[in-house]
């Protein structure tokens, strides 16, 4: 493949609010690096943040209220 532009939909580093997985996103763009390497050019990232990407825990106890404001 020869991509002009890779577009991330989100959910890439799922470190779920866990600080010991600060390195999540820097294995993702390692290993993108290595095919941009191969394709001796830089291809643009765009990418979406998904719920597990701001440490959405689904464990988690969550207290939802609608109100009218």
């Amino acid at each position: 493949m020869n991509p002009d532009l890779i577009l991330i939909g989100g959910d890439v580093a799922y470190d779920n609010a866990n600080p010991y997985c600060y390195y999540c996103w820097d294995l993702l763009l390692y290993a993108f690096e290595a095919e941009f390497k191969k394709l001796g050019r830089v291809v643009p990232f765009i990418f979406s943040v998904g719920n597990h990407d701001v440490g959405y825990v689904a464990s988690a106890t969550l207290n939802i209220t609608l109100t009218d404001s």
